[in-house]
Order: C-alpha cells, then structure tokens, then sequence
C-alpha cells in the first residue's frame, strides 16, 4: 500500500485539498488511500509532485537491507 495516507496525515493536508493539487479526483485519492489499488505511475508522480517528495517516498517501506 503507498504511503500517501501517512504522508498526508504528518503534513495535516486534507483528500480533498491532496486530489485537488495533485490534479486527480477525490475518490482516486480515497481508493489508493483505502487499499492502493493498482496506480497508474502517472498518477503516483502526481501525487509525489503534490506532496512534495520523491515518488519513491510513497512507496511501502521494507524491512530488507539494501543490497550492493
């Protein structure tokens, strides 16, 4: 699931001020919110450009290492 919600919710930014600057609908933002769904990358761009972080920010976090 994307991190959008928790992102969101830190910063105090409503759904509907988050879809409305990020240029996609309310009930986008609320499905992604809800169970992430399958995104579009454009859309996930979208909401990285609003939210003012890198797109891979909104992505889960895992526990693995990384590996080189």
């Amino acid at each position: 699931m994307l991190r959008t919600r928790e992102i969101r919710e830190s910063r105090g930014i409503s759904q509907r001020w988050l879809a409305r600057q990020a240029g996609v609908p309310v009930r986008t933002l609320a499905r992604i919110e809800l169970d992430g769904g399958d995104t579009y990358v454009s859309t996930l761009l979208k909401l990285a450009r609003a939210l003012q972080v890198e797109p891979g920010e909104l992505l889960p976090q895992t526990d693995q290492p990384d590996q080189q």
